[in-house]
């Protein structure tokens, strides 16, 4: 018996399940049992081939797929160690949108606390008491949603403040809290068009405090103000119009020996495109283009400032200004302390024990920001030629700006 069991372990194929004979099926005693033991016993006390496994399918074939389970297993979890930022990444957005649908549930009221109003992107603001209310402009100025939390600024969140408190019976004023280095030229003419909106609406003022900067953009949008108060320290003007970068990578991609190839309908429609020079025509395009945004914050600043366009153009060049330089030119009205522009717009406005509410949007909102920008962190990142060259081609950035490349 001894010396069956023995050849049978010799000749089975590969695969094949102790116990079971390779040519007739048969079952025969197990290797691991005793002499009074059958093949019905298999391994270890496990059930014979012949007996039924847990899914009452042949043990035989319950084995192999129980093996082929393992081994898909172990694959995944060898998957998971080799790309482990990107299964990092993929729970990060998860936990991203879980906590979206549950901030989605807005209740549209403004949480209050002190002088502070903390409202979400679907809250309305409606006090019950009079009101300045104070909107800050920070960081660089753009209508597109935030970039893994890159920028505090948010555009319609903003505006639909504007807007409410146009509404507002309660409110008396805005006050403009500005450090910005300016941004998005459409953007900036929205913020500034919606407060001019406001104005005209309501017959009721705008105030300015400029911080540390308020450049280009963040100028602009001053100009809707009756009157503009800065710190000492605060850099003005910068009143000009760029575009943002247009690269030209025609002498890499012949070094590397990459051709690109562009089906267009006219000589002009690849403007701007990195694989191809701008030629001296289409210079002279893009030059229109700022131009006519150039002439419109002219007169953005001529009309706000009361100045003639002539001399607006003489300190528009571009330039950064002081604060005491922004005085001697008309830029601005008043060097001040914050608390000590707020008790004069209160005194000159009849408006003494009228509170100045602090518009914040809500902190939940930043939570979202924040884990965007841990995301982002953790995305892949690729380090070879052809990658940040294609990095150079997609980069290009062809919009008007009102945007300081001088920040503080």
């Amino acid at each position: 018996m001894n010396n069956d069991r023995d050849n049978n372990e010799m000749n089975r194929k590969p695969g094949q399940l102790p116990g079971l004979d390779q040519e007739q099926g048969r079952n025969v005693p197990s290797a691991a049992g005793n002499s009074g033991q059958t093949g019905n016993q298999g391994y270890a006390g496990q059930p014979g081939p012949s007996q039924p496994g847990p899914s009452g399918r042949p043990d035989q074939e319950h084995w192999k797929q129980e093996a082929q389970g393992g081994s898909a297993r172990k694959g995944f979890a060898a998957a998971i160690r080799r790309h482990k930022g990107v299964t990092i990444f993929l729970i990060i957005v998860a936990i991203i949108f879980i906590v979206g649908i549950a901030l989605g549930k807005d209740s549209g009221k403004p949480d209050v606390s002190g002088d502070t109003v903390t409202l979400g992107t679907g809250s309305t603001l409606k006090m019950n008491d009079d009101y300045i209310g104070q909107l800050h402009i920070d960081g660089e100025i753009t209508s597109e949603a935030s970039s893994f939390g890159t920028s505090s600024y948010d555009q319609d969140w903003i505006i639909s403040r504007i807007n409410d408190m146009k509404k507002d019976g309660h409110n008396k004023a805005i006050l403009l809290n500005i450090n910005s280095p300016g941004g998005d030229a459409y953007a900036t003419s929205q913020v500034y068009k919606a407060l001019m909106d406001y104005k005209t609406e309501t017959g009721r003022p705008v105030f300015a405090y400029m911080k540390s900067e308020a450049a280009s953009g963040g100028y602009y949008i001053a100009m809707a103000s009756n009157m503009i108060y800065a710190d000492e320290e605060c850099w003005v003007g910068s009143i000009g119009v760029r575009t943002g970068y247009i690269y030209d990578v025609t002498g890499l991609l012949k070094k590397l020996g990459v051709k690109v190839n562009i089906i267009s309908s006219g000589k002009n429609k690849t403007m701007g495109d990195p694989a191809s020079e701008l030629t001296d025509e289409q210079k002279e395009i893009m030059q229109g283009l700022i131009d006519d945004s150039y002439d419109r914050f002219v007169g953005v600043v001529a009309k706000g400032r009361g100045m003639s366009e002539k001399k607006v153009r003489r300190l528009a060049d571009g330039r950064i200004y002081t604060a005491k330089q922004g005085v001697e030119n008309g830029l601005i009205d008043e060097i001040e302390d914050y608390d000590a522009a707020v008790a004069e717009i209160k005194d000159e406005q009849g408006l003494k024990g009228v509170k100045v509410y602090d518009l914040k949007r809500s902190d939940d909102e930043s939570l979202i920001s924040s884990l965007l920008s841990g995301m982002a962190a953790l995305r892949p990142q690729s380090d070879s030629t052809l990658d940040e060259v294609n990095k150079l081609l997609t980069g290009t950035n062809m919009k008007v700006m009102y945007l300081s490349d001088i920040r503080k």
